[in-house]
């Protein structure tokens, strides 16, 4: 599998759907995003984010 085998399929399944200008990568943003507006805790969403913020 190739790093970027992720975003092709999405973007092929995207044009499939008929949506337009939508990454894999904006909806990493607007979930973490969304974690803020709930004020989750930064340690529930920095596994997800790949942030080693605080890791020793």
């Amino acid at each position: 599998m190739r790093p970027d085998s992720i975003s092709e399929v999405f973007a092929r399944d995207c044009a499939t759907a008929g949506i337009e200008g939508l990454t894999f990568h904006n909806l990493r943003h607007e979930t973490i995003g969304r974690f803020f507006e709930c004020t989750v805790w930064p340690s529930a969403w920095m596994g997800c984010n790949g942030a080693t913020w605080g890791k020793q």
